[in-house]
C-alpha cells in the first residue's frame, strides 16, 4: 500500500513571501538559501523525498526544517538555535558598561581621564574595573567593542557653520549645480594657497615589493597659489598661478568670462574678503548684470565643487611630487590642467539637493 502524501506546509502570507524571496537570493548565505528552498518547496506540497533529491541534501535535514517551521511559522525559525557551551564568565552588566563607556568620551578629572581625550583598550578596561569591580582583559574589551561595531579610538572631525542662512544658501548652490537657468554657465571658483615646491634629497623609487619608497628629507624652494574655476556643466578647468589678491582674482575672472561671451554666468565662491566688497560690485556692473556671485555658507567649503578638483590635483600631482623650484612646480600644475581638460574633464555627479532632515524631537514629558 502506498504511503500517504506529505501534507503541504501552511505558512502565513508574509512569511511565505519572505521565504520565496530568500529562496531566490544571490547574496544570502548558502545555508539560509537552502533552508528557504526547503520550506518553499514544502509549502508547495512537495514530498520530503523529492525535496531532498532536488536540493542534494539528506531527508533528515528536510524533516528538521519542515518540523521547525511547522512548530513556529516565523522567519527567525530558519536561524540556528542557541547552542550549549561554557557559561559566560563576564556578566552582561559588565559588557553593557564597556559599550556605554566606549560610546562616550573619557570623563573629566585627572585621576579618571589621566590626560586622555580618547579611549584606549587599556584605559577603557581600567575604567570598567573602577566602575564595576570586574577586571577583564584588553582582548575581551576589544571583542566586545568589535561585536558592537564600535571604534572609540577613532576621531572624526566636523565643522559647525554659524551661518544663519545656511539652509537657504546651500539650497541655492545645489539648485545651480543640478538645474541651472537655461543658457547660463555656472563656475565654481576658489584658490589653493601654500602649494609648496619641495624636492626630495633622493628620488622616489619602487621597493622590492612594488611599493613606493620615498626619501623623508626634502628641501623647500618656495610656494605658489593657484586660482582656478571649474565649469560645473562640462568639468573644464581654468587656472592660473598668481598671488591671492583681489586684483589677480578679478583679472583671472576677466580671462575666464571672455570664454563665455553670451548668457548669464553664475560664480560660486566662498566668503573670503577678496570675493566681496564694493570692488566686486563695481566689477559686476561692468558686465551689466550678466555676472552673478553666489556665496556658499560660512564653513561649507564642501559645497564648492572646485574643492573636489583640488583634491584630484593633490592626489595626482602634489602629494608625491618632487619639484626643483617654484617654476617647475607651476609648469607641472599648468601641464596637468591642460591634460585634464583634454582627456579627463567631465562633470561631477552631484547628489546633494540642499534638503535637510528635520531634527528629531526630544521626548515629551
Amino acid at each position: 500500500m502506498a504511503a500517504a502524501a506529505t501534507p503541504a506546509l501552511v505558512l502565513p502570507d508574509d512569511v511565505r513571501r519572505f521565504v520565496s524571496h530568500l529562496a531566490r537570493g544571490q547574496r544570502a548565505s548558502h545555508r539560509l538559501v537552502q533552508r528557504a528552498q526547503i520550506i518553499d518547496l514544502a509549502a508547495d506540497g512537495v514530498s520530503t523525498y523529492a525535496i531532498a533529491r532536488r536540493l542534494g541534501c539528506c531527508e533528515a535535514t528536510v524533516r528538521k526544517w519542515r518540523a521547525r517551521m511547522a512548530a513556529s511559522p516565523r522567519a527567525p525559525s530558519m536561524e540556528d538555535a542557541a547552542r550549549s557551551g561554557r557559561p559566560a564568565t563576564i556578566p552582561i552588566a559588565v559588557r553593557l558598561t564597556v559599550v556605554r563607556l566606549g560610546c562616550d568620551v573619557p570623563p573629566e578629572g585627572e585621576r579618571v581621564r589621566r590626560f586622555r581625550e580618547v579611549w584606549t583598550l587599556a584605559s577603557l578596561r581600567d575604567a570598567v574595573a573602577a566602575e564595576t569591580g570586574v577586571r577583564i582583559s584588553v582582548s575581551e574589551v576589544h571583542a566586545i567593542l568589535r561585536c558592537g561595531g564600535l571604534s572609540p579610538h577613532r576621531v572624526v572631525g566636523w565643522l559647525h557653520s554659524p551661518d544663519a542662512e545656511f539652509a537657504a544658501r546651500s539650497k541655492r548652490v545645489a539648485e545651480l549645480y543640478v538645474s541651472p537657468p537655461p543658457g547660463a554657465v555656472v563656475l565654481s571658483v576658489d584658490e589653493k594657497t601654500g602649494i609648496q615646491a619641495t624636492r626630495r634629497i633622493h628620488p622616489n623609487h619602487a621597493g622590492p615589493r612594488g611599493h613606493l619608497r620615498r626619501e623623508f628629507e626634502y628641501v623647500r624652494s618656495g610656494t605658489t597659489t593657484m586660482i582656478a574655476a571649474l565649469n560645473v556643466a562640462t568639468g573644464h578647468v581654468h587656472a592660473i598661478c598668481k598671488r591671492r589678491t583681489r586684483a589677480n582674482f578679478l583679472a583671472f575672472l576677466d580671462r575666464v568670462i571672455a570664454d563665455y561671451p553670451k548668457g548669464d554666468v553664475y560664480i560660486v565662491v566662498d566668503n573670503l574678503n577678496i570675493h566681496t566688497g564694493p570692488e566686486i560690485t563695481a566689477w559686476c556692473a561692468r558686465y551689466r548684470g550678466r555676472i552673478r556671485f553666489v556665496y556658499t555658507p560660512r564653513h561649507a567649503s564642501w559645497l564648492n565643487q572646485i574643492e573636489i578638483w583640488f583634491s584630484i590635483l593633490q592626489r595626482r600631482v602634489l602629494r608625491y611630487g618632487c619639484f626643483a623650484d617654484v617654476k617647475e612646480l607651476e609648469h607641472r600644475l599648468k601641464t596637468f590642467v591642460r591634460y585634464y581638460n583634454r582627456f579627463e574633464a567631465k562633470p561631477f555627479r552631484w547628489r546633494f539637493r540642499g534638503e535637510f532632515r528635520a531634527p528629531r524631537s526630544g521626548p515629551t514629558s
